[in-house]
């Protein structure tokens, strides 16, 4: 039996220093992951104390660690009656719930230091050592008993009043606390009521359920790092607990056979090793993780079918092949935005015997949740305060059983969505699938794009033939000289779109995790050459964004959507955005806020981010001391905006030329050699669009130079 108890313990603890440590080494700064961190941290160092207690050949060695056993013991309630107040968001409101078990611990913890508490240590029922009550000792299990029925009673309070995710988690967090606590107390037994602690066994259950909630639920937001390794860990212990219980009988029964029966268990034990282990990952692909796919591969042989055709059937096939393949996912739907119908219309979808053929926006619910850019899981959102009131919206979803949404987003605009159900295990999507997502659905929506675009382009063309075929003899050689000119535009949409911003965003992608750890650590002296890289593909981008930009202005396809905004709050945040770019050059950058509230004015929010950014980027670019500030004032029924900068300035002779298409200021290249003359011509279009006017003042080379623009106050909003 000391044996056995001897390995519960020795696996309690090590798994819980491991569980302790790394949930506190993943997000330091949660309040739930220190206090789960403290539980799982002060419950290893209280299994192996207990095991030092009841192995040490010496009293005094006994002793000590049982000081330690009991300090550590007392807290492990007060620690988890923490985590779960944080866990049920009741942790402020129980203020004085928590300062009345945080006093009574902290009594208990100094009285066990005295010989109220404890006379001593003594051998006791098969143990070296066990402790020796003192007349005082019944306060620490009345102290724990209580303080765990608490924690407990919250837990179900909490587990009522919660839903969807936040229930499954606080589920398994109550399981694991009834078995673990109905266990652990048992220890209590010997010293009291001379009966063996036979629930000790049922300690390391709690382990299990928190693990299960981590992995399968998403407990405490950390990356599961635990796919394979707990399967290699679930293998052992299946193998190494009745291998040494064997080994144990054998020398007490048959010590005479003991060199054979080693090398039999030593045959058994590497013979069943594969067979557990395969077991356990089909258990894991079950009810844990439901794929261990390769991100690398999927991502990357996404990368290649996409590349490889503009058909937008094939395109939406590939992507969902994808999503069912890697993730198992029941049904899988690709829907694209229709600006004329405000809906999003159903394109392809795998798995649904038939449906709705569009999804209408409820008071813009799509729009608002898309424009996050990332992965959203359905039922963490239905229980965000801000989406309770789109319950049409909820309810459809529910009908559909789609679980996660993934957004198409090529910059500010929203081309549409992936719908994703359940998987086939039941398993929930965890940190991981949602990562590898959000990159799926950064190449999907500039595949889809390009695949729309492609699309309109041929429909356009048909269009025009037939016009062609119906216009009179003299306008065919002018309607045939425009058919090429279309077909120029087309082929330059589809190689800047198609041939460069593919291949880019993939690189962005893989340079991204790359730095952030995905395939390794990388050493400081890689890390630079990787930032140089990050930072030239995104000139890049924005090359290709800015010509995107004007084909757009160009053809007429440029989209506004004008909203009621505040223009000093967007330009708070983009000076707050760009305040380091400034310091890193030792400049100044001030933006003197008005003194009172402005007006608030209709405007594009992204497309006005965008002119503003590119001013104040510009003028931080350009200037090497001094610095810039920048000023905002309603004035003669228009609002002004201002960038004023102590760098180079500009001549006489370039300020007619500043906001046309690839023009730059003479010698600037110099100064600037990343420059293209293109964000100037893009910002003029849309402030114009906005009816406003923008314009460039200097004195000249070395002077300075300020750029302002206007919008009219037509469309004010009364405040």
């Amino acid at each position: 039996m000391l044996l056995l108890f001897s390995i519960s313990y020795i696996l309690t603890s090590f798994i819980s220093f491991f569980v302790g440590i790394y949930i506190l080494y993943k997000n330091r700064e949660s309040l739930l992951n220190k206090y789960w961190s403290l539980v799982s941290l002060s419950g290893g160092l209280w299994s192996l104390s207990l095991l030092m207690v009841a192995i040490s050949n010496r009293e005094k060695t006994a002793l000590i660690w049982q000081y330690i056993l009991d300090g550590t013991a007392i807290f492990i309630p007060i620690f988890f009656f923490n985590f779960v107040l944080i866990l049920i968001n009741e942790y402020q409101s129980r203020r004085f719930e928590r300062y009345v078990i945080w006093g009574g611990g902290i009594m208990i913890f100094f009285l066990s230091f005295t010989s109220l508490f404890k006379k001593g240590v003594a051998p006791l029922m098969g143990f070296n050592y066990w402790i020796q009550p003192g007349p005082l000792y019944f306060l620490f299990p009345l102290f724990f008993s209580s303080v765990v029925l608490f924690l407990i009673l919250f837990l179900i309070k909490g587990y009522k009043k919660s839903i969807g995710l936040k229930r499954n988690q606080i589920k398994f967090i109550l399981l694991s606390a009834i078995i673990g606590f109905s266990g652990g107390p048992t220890n209590f037994f010997p010293q009291l009521f001379n009966i063996y602690p036979f629930g000790n066994f049922l300690v390391v259950f709690y382990i299990v359920g928190v693990a299960y909630a981590i992995t399968r639920y998403r407990l405490m937001d950390i990356k599961v790092v635990l796919r394979k390794y707990s399967v290699y860990l679930a293998t052992l212990s299946s193998i190494l607990l009745p291998a040494f219980a064997l080994k144990y009988y054998v020398n007490l029964y048959f010590p005479r056979y003991s060199l054979i029966f080693d090398f039999l268990i030593l045959v058994a034990a590497v013979s069943a090793f594969p067979v557990f282990k395969n077991y356990y990952y089909r258990a894991a692909n079950k009810y844990f993780f439901s794929s261990l796919y390769d991100e690398r591969e999927v991502m990357a042989d996404l990368s290649e079918k996409l590349k490889s055709t503009l058909e937008a059937e094939k395109i939406f096939r590939y992507i969902s092949d994808t999503l069912v393949n890697s993730f198992h996912a029941k049904t899988v739907s690709v829907l694209i935005f229709n600006e004329k119908i405000r809906a999003y219309e159903v394109k392809y979808d795998f798995g649904h015997q038939g449906g709705e053929e569009s999804f209408t926006e409820e008071r813009g619910f799509f729009t608002k949740v898309i424009q996050q850019s990332r992965a959203i899981v359905v039922e963490e959102i239905k229980e965000q305060a801000e989406c309770r009131k789109y319950k049409h919206t909820f309810s459809m979803l529910e009908k559909y059983d789609i679980d996660v949404l993934i957004p198409l987003n090529v910059k500010d605009e929203i081309i549409g969505l992936l719908a994703l159900g359940p998987k086939e295990s039941g398993d929930m999507y965890n940190h991981d699938d949602l990562r590898v997502l959000g990159v799926i659905g950064a190449q999907a929506a500039i595949a889809v794009e390009n695949a729309l675009l492609f699309q309109e382009t041929k429909e356009f063309n048909v269009k025009l033939e037939k016009e062609i075929a119906l216009a009179t003899r003299d306008l065919r050689d002018a309607n045939a000289k425009l058919t090429k000119l279309d077909q120029a535009k087309s082929e330059f949409i589809s190689i800047a779109s198609h041939q460069l911003r593919t291949p880019l965003t993939v690189i962005k992608g893989y340079v991204s995790m790359i730095l952030e750890g995905s395939f390794g650590l990388v050493d400081e002296t890689k890390q630079g050459v990787l930032r140089k890289v990050y930072e030239s593909n995104e000139r890049l981008l924005k090359l290709v964004e800015n010509l995107l930009n004007i084909s757009r202005i160009e053809s007429g396809r440029m989209q506004y959507y004008f909203e009621k905004k505040q223009l000093e709050d967007i330009i708070a945040d983009i000076a707050a955005d760009l305040a380091g770019a400034a310091q890193n050059k030792g400049l100044f950058l001030n933006f003197l806020k008005p003194a009172g509230l402005l007006p608030a004015v209709f405007l594009d929010e992204e497309k006005i981010r965008q002119v503003i950014t590119n001013l104040i980027d510009n003028a931080v670019k350009y200037t090497k001391e001094g610095g810039i500030t920048i000023t905002l004032e309603a004035r003669g029924g228009e609002i002004a905006f201002c960038s004023a900068d102590t760098g180079v300035g500009i001549r006489p002779d370039d300020l007619p030329n500043l906001f046309r298409k690839f023009s730059r200021g003479t010698d600037m290249s110099l100064v600037n050699p990343g420059g293209t003359g293109l964000g100037l011509y893009v910002a003029r279009n849309i402030i114009e669009a906005h009816s406003g006017r923008i314009w460039a003042e200097s004195e000249g080379a070395g002077q300075g130079s300020r750029f302002c623009f206007t919008i009219p106050l037509k469309h004010a909003v009364p405040q």
